[in-house]
């Protein structure tokens, strides 16, 4: 029994975990909005929400890369996709970045992703897919000009996740952005931005396995495997029940056995016990 139940809670862990693994092989790159209104706390906020979530993947040549930019009022490059191949010193670049403020040219932001960072030059891989993620807090300075820099940036097939904070964001500039409506994010607050790790994780993941410039993906094997994992996980369960219902039957047979026979031991002992000690009347007493 105890086998059985240890089969399935491996078989349901299993479940669990690729529920939150994303298994996609990406350049990534994380647009940080610096300009005046975020303020140097909460560009730090977001430096932390990208540490975060870079150490959610995995990070090499073959495997997750990241590209950092930056922009006000100019745009900054921070690290192009090849320069860190693992988390720490991915980590210890995040830790340099300086807050530089200005205004919100967002279009200059998204030109500069277009033409420079998926550049071979630069770290970019023509099978992989292509993210990109911006966080910003406010509208743009030109959203006309932010509008037609996204419009080219999906023709790239880049796959862009934009992610609104505070009230000050405009909703439908930001679904421009994004390659599609349900791509895009809002929080309230810089504080919220750890609440969302998962969300965005998954979104990533979501946005590389549509595109078609994934390497190494087959959603139909992809699909096969988790079909097979509910077909385990179902009928593993339909047997740990079966067993379950069986040992209660056994048990409710044993302990029925059981009470007919403490039922007819004490009948018998009744009797006897009423034959022993009922009195014996002599043949005077019976003919008298």
């Amino acid at each position: 029994m105890w086998m059985f139940t240890f089969l399935i809670s491996t078989v349901l862990l299993h479940f669990a975990e690729q529920s939150t693994y994303c298994p996609i092989k990406a350049d990534i790159v994380l647009l940080i909005d610096s300009s005046g209104s975020v303020g140097k706390s909460n560009f730090q906020k977001q430096i932390d929400f990208v540490k975060d979530f870079v150490n959610r993947f995995s990070i090499g040549s073959t495997k997750n890369q990241f590209s950092v930019v930056t922009f006000a009022t100019a745009v900054n490059n921070e690290f192009w996709l090849n320069k860190y191949m693992n988390k720490q010193g991915l980590v210890n670049a995040l830790k340099n970045i300086t807050y530089i403020e200005g205004y919100t040219n967002t279009h200059l932001a998204l030109d500069f992703v277009r033409q420079n960072s998926f550049l071979s030059a630069n770290g970019g891989r023509p099978n992989f897919g292509k993210i990109v993620i911006i966080l910003t807090d406010g509208k743009s300075n030109n959203q006309s000009a932010t509008k037609k820099a996204a419009g080219d940036l999906h023709l790239l097939r880049a796959q862009v996740i934009s992610v609104g904070i505070g009230s000050g964001t405009d909703i439908l500039e930001l679904e421009k952005i994004a390659s599609d409506k349900q791509y895009v994010v809002h929080v309230e607050n810089f504080d919220a931005l750890k609440t969302i790790e998962t969300k965005i994780q998954y979104v990533a993941c979501q946005q590389t396995s549509v595109s078609d410039t994934l390497q190494g993906t087959d959603l139909h094997s992809s699909c096969k495997i988790d079909f097979w994992i509910w077909i385990l996980v179902g009928f593993g369960s339909c047997l740990i029940l079966g067993l379950m219902f069986k040992l209660c039957w056994f048990t409710n047979l044993n302990f029925s056995t059981e009470e007919r026979n403490k039922r007819k031991v004490s009948s018998t002992w009744n009797k006897e016990k009423m034959t022993t000690n009922r009195p014996t009347k002599t043949r005077k007493e019976l003919d008298f």
